[in-house]
């Protein structure tokens, strides 16, 4: 992520760094690096699919630590993807795709599914969804960018006079110099460890209650440091972008830069990582050199540049160039106003990140899920404002005006059309921003995660009649604004998405074990008020119409097992070929029994701490493991998969039931506030490892026998209890949510999604970046034939000759 090789060209020197204490401020948090960092430090299992509960243990004790040292932090998360991006992202996901590969033969290899070489660094599925709803559960702020957050989370650091922890590279451009408490803290250098200061700080002497004065040892970034020298900081998109960063590939403009002929020749596959890291530096050093002549003129070095590329190129490659810096944008004023009304914090409990006594962070469990926003406190940045709004991006808001902004190219709300409510669930996580690349971002990524590749197609194709759901949902509201129309539930706007043809949109996934292909999807525009709100809520006659007709919500218990029968039948229905005699399939008792046992110890929860439930889960899981005996303890891909698909139809049903909130009336919402109440992730999935351990040896019991082993055997163990009520209740739920699930699969087959799910067809092509500029046409002139001289061997005393004779001539001796 970010520019690429900058972080080891400045990491590599000590003085571009300086100590930092971490105490008594807010700080801004990058999600997405933040998640990857924790996820794939912390010896968490990748190889299961996903470890959600051991995830939460992680970040509530970060968390606790922030508390301890009274840092306050913000977390920004990516929202929909940049168009520019897109090859980017295909890029990755093909990585992904081959370490999902390596993975694999690793575990034909090992016998032991818990090998430490099989932990590769892939993120599960649900990873950001589920860290949005456990801060929101600790009452941590958190906010969803519009596009990509590296530019929000550093103009919310300036506005806010805040560090910003991250290890991205794009932070050292964008966080300014001279800043007085606006630094980058390095993720990887933050030790986490609440240290206790000697002498305390003058805020902690004026409050008496406060025992000790802790804080956390950090590494802050040294702006104007030796590694960028004397280089403005305005030039420093410039830079970025001419090295190669997201947007634009590293060697794209290598062929106009001001740099020796030694350094334009491209190094061999011999070279080795030490002479490409040197062959970086020298040109970094030069960059600098060079546009550090210019001062704060950027226009001068992209008019220069742009002038020795061939005419009929000029205006691509400076759209392109204009494009990338505009990415580099830092503009506090108009980011504040547009996302800090949406940083909600629950008035219910103290928040995690504000000082207060000390308590048990697995008591704030199922506690903290605010559904109201409130204006969060600034001090003497605070702004007045009633309406939160997007403002579009422009000079006057920047805090550098030589950053230069593209002829035609500001960046214009995709939130244009919405109403507030949706506005509100983007901003707060309730919804998955990435499915909406689909519609705004000309092709949504399906990243790969941990899959059986010897099935052709990945874990989110049982998932697409409920993607086509969601992105009909979202063309409609623009074919309805386009209509001219004030009144969205107008009888004109109706009639007007009605007559709107079928479109499509593009979806990159994995297709076999080697291909990331585009695949269009077909998508009718749709509308929640094309139903007839007089006799039903609209949301739930929309899902009888387009998904099942045997969805029925009535109590919170029935919510809660609805919620999971709605995710199993649309997975059975669309994405597993399993048997329908649910008391005797192995995929279907595990994630209900699971499921259910989380549910009731949650229920129940008031002493046990979430370090407990992890450790009981493992305890679970060895066991499992040991009843299946060492022949059969490697990895089964199979399972994982079926894991990952019971994912993607999570992600995909709780996006659609959000968006379906957000588009009803307040009448409706009175009666249910949500139409489709899902558990939390890390209650549903809190550990891969269990779901297939369990599953596996569910796979060898007598399919008769299934249930009286769950009876008799898993229950007591996964609720710790050999309370026979308990798992008495739990074999109850589990009956009940069998008989929901045949109803609604057979809902699933009657319902009309057939018109929707058209079958998807492959794209020939991906879109593709010039990896260099077009070479200038030159004319060869002929050579000619020389005859090759024969080659002299001398003796010693020739060769000796020879020297002397060359000493002589140069007046030296020996």
């Amino acid at each position: 992520m970010g520019v690429r090789g900058l972080s080891s060209y400045l990491e590599q020197n000590p003085g571009n760094f300086s100590p930092f204490k971490l105490h008594n401020t807010q700080v801004i948090v990058d999600a997405q690096n933040f998640l990857h960092y924790v996820h794939t430090t912390s010896g968490i299992h990748a190889q299961f699919g996903g470890e959600y509960l051991a995830l939460e243990v992680h970040v509530a004790k970060i968390i606790n630590v922030f508390k301890q040292c009274e840092v306050r932090p913000i977390f920004v998360f990516d929202g929909c993807h940049d168009k520019s991006k897109l090859i980017t992202q295909i890029n990755r996901c093909r990585n992904r795709l081959q370490t999902c590969r390596n993975l694999l033969k690793l575990a034909q290899i090992h016998t032991d599914a818990t090998h430490d070489s099989l932990n590769v660094p892939l993120l599960p599925p649900l990873a950001t969804v589920a860290l949005a709803q456990i801060l929101r559960r600790l009452n941590v702020p958190l906010v969803v960018s519009e596009r990509e957050s590296d530019a929000d989370a550093a103009s919310l650091a300036v506005y806010l006079n805040c560090p910003v922890i991250s290890n991205d590279s794009d932070f050292y451009i964008t966080v300014p110099a001279g800043g007085i408490s606006t630094h980058m803290l390095l993720l990887s250098r933050i030790s986490f460890e609440a240290l206790v200061n000697k002498d305390m700080c003058a805020s902690c002497l004026e409050r008496r209650n406060r025992a000790v004065c802790a804080y956390i040892s950090c590494v802050k970034f040294l702006p104007d440091g030796p590694g960028f020298g004397r280089l403005p900081h305005a030039q420093k998109p410039l830079f970025a972008t001419l090295i190669g960063n997201d947007y634009i590939p590293s060697n794209l403009f290598s062929s106009v830069l001001p740099l020796s002929q030694g350094l334009r020749v491209p190094l061999t596959r011999k070279a080795t990582r030490q002479m490409r890291a040197s062959r970086r530096r020298s040109i970094y050093r030069h960059l600098i050199d060079w546009l550090s002549g210019f001062g704060q003129k950027v226009l001068d070095p992209v008019n220069r540049l742009v002038d020795r590329l061939p005419s009929a190129d000029r205006a691509r490659y400076e759209a392109l160039l204009l494009a990338s810096l505009k990415s580099y944008e830092v503009c506090p004023t108009s980011t504040a106003a547009a996302l800090l009304p949406f940083m909600a914090v629950s008035d219910d409990i103290p928040s995690a990140c504000i000082l207060a006594s000390k308590s048990d962070l697995g008591d704030l469990y199922l506690n903290g899920d605010s559904s109201r926003p409130k204006q969060f406190p600034t001090g003497k940045n605070s702004f007045e404002g009633d309406t939160p709004t997007d403002t579009l991006l422009t000079k006057q808001h920047c805090i550098d005006g030589s950053f230069l902004v593209a002829p035609g190219s500001s960046r214009s709300s995709i939130m244009h059309h919405w109403p507030l409510p949706l506005v509100l669930s983007f901003r707060r996580f309730d919804l998955l921003p990435t499915l909406f690349d689909a519609v705004y971002s000309e092709g949504a990524v399906l990243n790969c995660a941990v899959e059986d590749l010897a099935q052709g197609t990945s874990i989110y194709s049982c998932a697409t009649p409920v993607r086509q759901l969601v992105y009909g949902l979202l063309l409609g509201l623009e074919c309805i604004d386009a209509s001219g129309d004030s009144v969205l539930n107008s009888d004109e706007s109706i009639s007007s998405l009605s007559a709107a043809k079928p479109t499509s949109v593009i979806e990159y996934s994995r297709k076999g074990s080697w291909q990331i292909k585009p695949a269009r999807i077909p998508v009718q525009p749709l509308s929640l008020f094309a139903f007839n709100s007089a006799t039903d809520d609209r949301r739930f006659a929309f899902i009888h119409h387009y998904l099942t007709t045997g969805y029925h919500p009535s109590s919170k218990v029935q919510a809660m097992l609805q919620g999971l029968a709605l995710i199993m039948a649309v997975w059975h229905a669309h994405g597993s070929d399993s048997s329908t005699d649910w008391s005797s399939c192995a995929l279907v008792l595990t994630f209900g029994a699971i499921a259910i046992a989380s549910w009731i110890r949650a229920d129940h929860k008031r002493v046990q701490s979430m370090r407990r439930q992890k450790r009981q889960l493992n305890a679970c899981s060895d066991y499992f493991e040991s009843q299946n005996g060492k022949t059969d303890s490697r990895l089964r891909p199979h399972i994982v998969h079926a894991f990952g698909q019971l994912q993607s139809t999570y992600a995909s049903v709780l996006t659609l039931g959000s968006l379906l909130d957000a588009l009803a009336s307040d009448e409706e919402k009175k009666h249910t506030d949500k139409c489709i109440d899902l558990l939390p992730v890390s209650l549903l999935f809190p550990s891969g490892r269990l779901f297939h351990s369990l599953c596996s040896l569910l796979v060898s019991q007598v399919p008769s026998g299934r249930m009286d082993y769950l009876e008799n055997i898993a229950f007591p163990r996964l609720l710790s209890s050999d309370n026979s009520e308990k798992v008495a209740e739990a074999v109850a739920l589990l009956i009940r949510l069998l008989a929901l699930l045949d109803n609604l699969h057979k809902g699933c087959q009657s319902a009309d999604v057939g018109r929707v799910t058209i079958e998807s067809t492959l794209l020939p092509d991906h879109p593709k970046l010039p990896s260099h500029l077009p070479k200038a046409k030159t004319v060869n002139k002929p050579h000619k034939n020389r005859t090759r001289k024969k080659t002299v061997i001398r003796s010693m005393a020739q060769i000796e000759a020879e020297v002397e004779r060359i000493m002589m001539e140069n007046g030296l001796s020996e």
